[in-house]
């Protein structure tokens, strides 16, 4: 796989800024009176990132830039909360197959199933103790997701160091999930779509 899709400033890759300005199309909403965010808070702003994997140019792009973020990191799999990480969770295994890293990743349930085989976790039989695991989300405030993920992940017997986010809201996130030794990696962060007072 490609290294990492890194952009400096007056450098940004044409995929990149198409990128962006498909976020800001598809996912961006704006209301003064506010939104009901997945942590409980309450903002002017939501990035809503499952639209992108409808349109085949943004799940392209979106994914291959998560695909340039993995290849810098070390790990044997991947793993997302539903809903809303199940999406680039999946689409990086199926755009995976066709290199010559293909990835293997588990979706984690938010809660166990009520029935069949009782499991929380998805799409893989069995999860080697000592796995080192990424867990990936779309949008990030105060990392409870990817807090989630990393625990079942961790009971599981895995080792868990990096998370990735496509966006981080930069709502303290990255500081939570430190303190737990994890190093968040966001593919965007709400200050490259908004202003610093955007709340």
């Amino acid at each position: 796989m490609p290294g990492a899709n890194v952009t400096v400033p007056g450098t940004e890759t044409a995929p990149d800024a198409r990128l962006k300005e498909l976020i800001v199309e598809l996912t961006l909403f704006r209301n003064e009176e506010g939104f009901t965010l997945a942590s409980g808070r309450k903002s002017t702003f939501l990035f809503n990132l499952k639209n992108l994997y409808g349109e085949p140019e943004a799940a392209r792009l979106v994914t291959n830039r998560l695909l340039d973020t993995l290849g810098t990191l070390e790990f044997d799999l991947i793993a997302g909360i539903e809903l809303g990480a199940v999406f680039p969770v999946t689409a990086a295994i199926l755009q995976s197959a066709t290199t010559d890293k293909p990835i293997r990743g588990f979706v984690v349930r938010k809660k166990a199933k009520g029935h069949g085989s009782l499991n929380r976790i998805e799409c893989l039989k069995e999860i080697p103790q000592g796995s080192r695991v990424v867990p990936i989300d779309d949008v990030t405030t105060t990392g409870g997701s990817l807090l989630e993920a990393v625990q079942v992940a961790r009971d599981l017997g895995c080792t868990v160091t990096h998370a990735i986010t496509l966006i981080d809201r930069e709502e303290g996130a990255n500081e939570r999930l430190a303190e737990e030794g994890i190093t968040l990696v966001p593919l965007y962060t709400k200050s490259d779509f908004l202003g610093p007072d955007v709340k």
